[in-house]
């Protein structure tokens, strides 16, 4: 009985410490703002975000452009425009190189696989693109990050030499995990996920 009640003891110390920690760790203060900054950037630019890809236009191209062929269309995704994208992206000052270069690879992927669709007949109405049907940053429902961001929470940062994992919830909302790296003495962010574990304690 004695070693439980001092396991218990010893595990609520070490969580108060690693709480005080990352409150006063300046290296976990310039983390929570290079998130919170991202998320606040992206939320104040959202109308201008690839949700909807194919109604969105950055810097005046669309990034899913219709080709007219006589009585057929066919879709085609611009390249260019993703790239526009991109540096529209890396304008926050907040994500890196690698994050943007996962984002270039994922549309890629999208081209290459919209190359391969056969036109069809203008009568038959254009529709969403599997995989630019979202936003492809926070998903499905990204209001249910951007519309609660001050309710969020860091529940977990761990900081190994250069790299970040942080966990970062927002109660009866979403549960997010952010990867980063620090570059030039400042963090950025390299991927953003779903707490996969979290969710899938839920679905048990």
């Amino acid at each position: 009985m004695k070693k439980i009640i001092l396991v218990i003891v010893y595990s609520l110390l070490f969580n108060y410490c690693q709480a005080q920690n990352n409150k006063t760790n300046p290296e976990h203060k310039k983390i929570k703002s290079t998130i919170v900054g991202f998320l606040k950037w992206y939320k104040g630019n959202e109308a201008k975000s690839i949700a909807n890809a194919y109604d969105t236009i950055i810097k005046h191209r669309s990034i899913i452009v219709w080709e007219d062929l006589d009585s057929l269309i066919r879709p085609n995704i611009d390249m260019i425009a993703v790239q526009g994208y991109l540096d529209w992206l890396k304008s926050s000052n907040h994500v890196s190189d690698s994050f943007l270069n996962a984002l270039d690879n994922y549309h890629q992927k999208i081209a290459d696989e919209v190359k391969t669709y056969k036109s069809f007949p203008k009568s038959t109405g254009i529709f969403s693109i599997p995989g630019l049907n979202l936003d492809v940053i926070f998903g499905f429902e990204p209001e249910e990050t951007l519309e609660y961001i001050d309710k969020g929470v860091f529940t977990k940062i761990r900081v190994v030499g250069y790299h970040a994992l942080v966990q970062f919830d927002i109660p009866n909302h979403e549960h997010r995990i952010f990867f980063l790296s620090k570059t030039n003495n400042k963090w950025l962010i390299d991927r953003i996920e779903f707490n996969h574990e979290y969710y899938d304690l839920l679905m048990k």
